[in-house]
């Protein structure tokens, strides 16, 4: 069995078939990488490190397999002596450009006039008109099974609380790829929503199609977030699922992308801060929920979408497409599957270090650093800009301390280096040690961050003073 990759997310919808497939003692699966896309780059390298069996896209086309399974049509399908099944690599066929519909361009289904997928998957019954009108015989090869990843998000969801903290709110900032995607029309939205939406009370993760990473590289796309990134934003790797942040998520900012038909699924509130313009396929599942979400304009939506029917056979797309894939190999399934639990993964995000402090009857609220008028500044002792640590009068440590004596000597240390600060603090034995100037010290509880701390500190020696 060989498994087609050729962008990163066509390996990652393939992902949700792998364990189902290996599992089968009578299946080899082995893949093969089309790096004929400009996205194409290390998916050889990723799949040689998962340990996966590769075959050179060269030869691919000189070995018969008893059945093949890709996620693009841009693919040289063609070539492959094998039985197609051609799979979406997102939200079903939902997106066009000038050369059609993606994932439904003629070119790469037809060849020498012939339909070339044995079997065309489809998430929802209402595609089946839109294959039927590139070619009838296509219509007559295509398999509604539903989808594979909105399975696993609801399987996932059941078990929310294993996916995030009650903390904050999370709020999911979701990009595809291209111009009129949000990363294409609005690059600076993360780092705005976190000079408005409050550090202690809001958690920011923004996640992008592998397309953007792969076409403008990490180096430049993270150049570009730093300004949010700075000021808390965790920004998910390439190679990092989006779906457990999905999953974790209370609030969705997106675009037409697959992300957006899988928030809705979720119930979970959604608006659209671009919305694709003429890049939607009219009459899909995504243009009829796109006209009923609203659009981001600078309050966070608080309602569950609305209903549309955007998958077809509920938590049975995995099932579906295995029972068509052992009918080509003539074999009998052996078991029924559940959908896969997805990773709980270790969420980890760089803490600002610097902030703007207000307070209001006595409780604090925290953004970046600007203008502002403000309490008070706060930063820790290694704040990139020098300019902020000479005008902050809380400073905290990056440091944690085995005893108070050492907390109580950087502290010292620090407040003579830095004559506008007025409290240091730092974690020492397990506590949170402020030093304040000219008035002691004293342990902050309530709270294991040492920034909050040191602006608790602060607010409560003027509230003395």
């Amino acid at each position: 069995m060989l498994l087609v990759v050729r962008t990163p997310a066509t390996l990652n919808r393939l992902t949700d078939l792998i364990p189902a497939l290996t599992s089968d003692n009578r299946l080899e699966v082995c893949f093969t990488v089309d790096e004929g896309s400009y996205f194409s780059a290390g998916l050889t390298e990723r799949l040689r490190n998962s340990g996966a069996l590769i075959v050179p896209w060269a030869s691919v086309g000189m070995q018969k397999f008893d059945v093949a399974i890709a996620a693009s049509d841009n693919t040289e399908l063609h070539l492959l002596d094998a039985p197609v099944i051609l799979i979406p690599h997102g939200a079903g066929y939902h997106r066009r450009s000038e050369s059609g519909i993606s994932g439904l361009r003629r070119e790469g289904l037809m060849w020498g006039g012939e339909p070339v997928p044995h079997t065309l998957a489809l998430a929802h019954l209402g595609q089946l008109s839109t294959v039927a009108a590139i070619d009838p015989r296509l219509a007559e090869r295509a398999l509604v099974i539903g989808d594979t990843t909105r399975d696993r998000l609801v399987a996932a969801a059941a078990r929310r609380h294993l996916y995030r903290a009650d903390d904050r709110r999370l709020v999911l900032i979701g990009s595809t790829w291209g111009k009129q995607s949000l990363f294409g029309r609005d690059l600076e939205l993360a780092a705005r929503l976190t000079q408005i939406l409050p550090y202690d009370e809001f958690q920011l993760v923004m996640t992008l199609h592998p397309n953007v990473w792969a076409g403008h590289g990490e180096l430049q796309v993270r150049a570009w977030l730093r300004p949010a990134t700075d000021a808390g934003v965790r920004l998910l790797s390439s190679e990092e699922d989006w779906r457990p942040a999905l999953v974790a998520a209370d609030v969705v900012l997106s675009d037409h992308g697959s992300l957006t038909c899988y928030a809705a699924e979720l119930g979970v509130p959604t608006a659209l801060a671009a919305d694709g313009g003429t890049e939607v396929v009219p009459g899909s599942p995504l243009a009829t929920l796109r006209d009923a979400l609203p659009r981001f304009t600078g309050a966070l939506p608080d309602l569950p979408p609305p209903a549309v029917d955007l998958f077809a056979h509920p938590g049975q797309a995995l099932n579906h497409l295995l029972e068509r894939i052992y009918q080509i190999l003539e074999l009998q399934p052996t078991t029924r599957h559940r959908p896969a639990m997805l990773p709980i993964p270790e969420f980890t995000a760089d803490r600002p270090k610097s902030f703007q402090v207000t307070v209001h009857n006595g409780r604090i609220q925290r953004l970046p650093v600007s203008d502002e008028d403000c309490h008070h500044l706060a930063a820790a002792e290694d704040v990139d800009e020098l300019s902020i640590l000479e005008k902050a009068a809380a400073i905290w440590s990056r440091t944690s301390f085995d005893t108070a004596e050492q907390a109580c000597e950087w502290a010292a240390a620090t407040l003579r280096r830095n004559p506008g600060a007025r409290v240091a603090c730092a974690p020492a034995g397990g506590e949170l040690l402020a030093v304040i100037r000219d008035g002691g010290e004293r342990i902050i509880t309530g709270t294991t961050d040492r920034s909050l701390a040191a602006s608790i500190a602060y607010r409560d020696h003027l509230s003395r003073s």
